[in-house]
């Protein structure tokens, strides 16, 4: 199968969608496949392109048998609602002439167009049209509801106006798919047929992401936490969509309890802020993003993964982070509504508190933490959830699949009459 893969994010970016996309497409390259990704100069969670990728030298490379090519694109240090419009229009406009010009020369079976960033996906139709082939939307968030929830759409009348540009692309899609069963329910919302979707499950790396026994290992001790402390962990990108002030407010509810410490270990555009608000919380400590073949022991560092989100942003997304934490094999509270596809996936896996109640929040951490035979059977069933349901070689079979069952379809859109992607 030939697959041509557009996205914004990918490696070397290797949190949040980029590292899905990347590892998509090196798993699809390693079974045979030939895959081409046209993608932006890495940018995330920094929002800032830096050396080689900044002068344009790696703007097409292979990498892991996978042909990569890049797109110089606007990235605002600041990225407000309006500096993120006008990020993503720059991705539309300088990749849509490379995507069509790949469609034609590389002869795809099919377009996968990953979202964020739908502003970006008419190039991926105008390039499904151009080879005559279908054009494959992945859904990672609704991405205009997320940036109404985090305030980063204000005015009603812009925020309307971009829910029905997201529903109308989305329908010109011949196939879509999302990574949970409440997404798949919000396709079916915006009268995208069931037989035209598919549930895509992103992955944990149960192998490289070990299960190791609670209150050891290096990372603690270079910290100085000790065997008697219980560790509360967020480990993501830091910005205000992840609902991080939850957490400082519970952290300072708890702040006479010496026992407890909350390591919040990332980047992102608000980093600075989160660090100046708690300058005064001695039992919070911040910490970098760590490589790749650090990452399993930081996870096992803690006792309790926290995974904030903000209120109104239920179902919209399904955190990525959450598979490497169930397959940490540690127990998980989210701040989520209780009917939410979240708090279907934590399940018997932790807790699940109402989001931006921070006295809720405090009060689920003492309980959980004053409750070590708790601790470990939520971990124990978190690391068997992970294995039943996020190893990436079961649910990327099964894509490759469906793609190719998709691939030798008539296109959907060469039926409506209409060039949409025009």
């Amino acid at each position: 199968m030939r697959l041509l893969i557009h996205g914004i994010n990918y490696a070397p970016e290797f949190v949040g969608i980029g590292k899905y996309t990347s590892e998509m497409a090196e798993w699809f390259a390693a079974r045979g496949h030939q895959v081409r990704v046209h993608t932006a100069r890495p940018y995330y969670p920094q929002w800032r392109v830096d050396a080689p990728y900044d002068a344009g030298e790696r703007d097409h490379e292979i990498l892991n048998a996978v042909d990569v090519r890049r797109s110089k694109i606007y990235v605002p240090a600041n990225p407000s609602g309006l500096n993120r419009i006008r990020h993503h229009l720059s991705w539309l406009a300088a990749s849509r002439g490379p995507l069509v010009r790949s469609a034609r020369e590389f002869a795809p079976d099919l377009i996968l167009s990953i979202a964020p960033s739908l502003i970006g996906a008419p190039a991926a139709l105008a390039a499904g049209r151009a080879a005559g082939v279908p054009a494959v939307l992945h859904v990672q968030d609704f991405e205009v509801g997320a940036a109404g929830a985090a305030g980063l759409i204000r005015s009603k009348r812009l925020l309307g106006a971009a829910s029905w540009v997201e529903r109308t692309l989305m329908r010109r899609f011949d196939y879509i798919t999302t990574i949970s069963d409440a997404m798949l329910a919000k396709l079916d919302q915006f009268g995208v047929p069931e037989d035209r979707t598919a549930l895509v499950r992103n992955w944990a790396d149960v192998e490289a992401i070990q299960c190791a026994p609670f209150k050891e290992g290096a990372f603690r001790a270079e910290l100085g936490i000790t065997p008697d402390q219980t560790v509360l962990m967020y480990a993501g990108t830091l910005s205000r969509k992840q609902g991080l002030e939850t957490v400082l407010d519970a952290a300072r509810r708890l702040r006479d309890r010496e026992d407890l410490v909350f390591l919040i270990y990332g980047d992102g555009p608000t980093k600075a802020e989160f660090e100046t608000a708690a300058q005064d919380l001695t039992n919070v400590r911040f910490g970098p993003f760590q490589p790749k073949d650090q990452f399993s022991a930081l996870l096992a560092a803690a006792d309790i993964h926290l995974l904030p989100q903000i209120e109104g942003a239920a179902d919209l997304v399904l955190p990525s982070k959450l598979t490497g934490m169930l397959a940490s094999g540690r127990p998980v509270i989210a701040t989520t509504p209780v009917e939410s596809g979240l708090a279907h996936e934590v399940g018997e896996c932790g807790a699940v508190v109402p989001p931006g109640d921070p006295q809720a929040l405090s009060e689920a951490i003492i309980a959980l933490a004053d409750d070590f035979d708790a601790i470990e059977r939520f971990g124990r069933n978190a690391r068997a959830r992970a294995l039943a349901v996020w190893r990436q070689d079961a649910i990327l079979q099964e894509l490759e699949a469906r793609l190719a069952g998709w691939s030798i379809a008539a296109p959907f859109s060469s039926l409506q009459g209409k060039d949409v992607a025009a």
